[in-house]
């Protein structure tokens, strides 16, 4: 269980830290990137209930 949660904490990351760099190099939708951050929180909390 507890690797299941660290391979989905780094996927998210990597996904937030793609639209990031995108957002950054000018490119890529904002939308994308608020939706990220959303997953990227919801995933935490979801952990902090475990």
């Amino acid at each position: 269980m507890i690797q299941d949660v660290g391979g989905a904490m780094e996927q998210a990351r990597t996904a937030l830290a793609e639209r990031i760099a995108e957002h950054r190099a000018g490119a890529g939708n904002p939308r994308a990137l608020v939706g990220e951050m959303r997953r990227s929180v919801l995933l935490v909390l979801s952990l902090i209930h475990i």
